[in-house]
């Protein structure tokens, strides 16, 4: 068991945001009789994976079903709305990633007519 500074400590996550995660429901480490916050090694392996999601979008409802599925399965495949999330947010990062594309061939394109002597208003 560990208390929250050690928690905010081995996982490099702030303790503010480790309150935050726990006001949402994303962590609820048991409380001693003095009512401080015991931690465990799954609740480290939890905030870690909390910050992975937060960092890649995903809102805290949808961190949720993930978390639930993720910590109670055993060996079994993905559950169907862990599956739906990740499914779509894979796509939404196809979208952007074709976007960003775009934009760099757009501004490689601008960078070599600059390099050429090519003026701005030729387009």
């Amino acid at each position: 068991m560990m208390h929250i500074g050690e928690l905010s400590e081995r996982s490099g996550i702030s303790i503010r945001s480790i309150r935050y995660y726990e006001q949402k429901g994303l962590l609820s480490p048991e409380r001693s009789i003095n009512g401080y916050r015991n931690y465990t090694e799954g609740d480290l392996v939890r905030a870690g994976l909390i910050r992975t999601y937060l960092s890649l979008g995903l809102p805290v409802k949808e961190i949720t079903a993930l978390l639930a599925c993720e910590f109670n399965r055993s060996d079994k495949p993905l559950c169907p709305a862990a599956f739906l999330i990740v499914q779509q947010h894979l796509h939404q990062l196809d979208v952007k990633i074709k976007m960003l594309m775009h934009a760099k061939d757009i501004l490689r394109r601008k960078m070599d007519s600059y390099k050429e002597g090519s003026h701005p208003d030729d387009y």
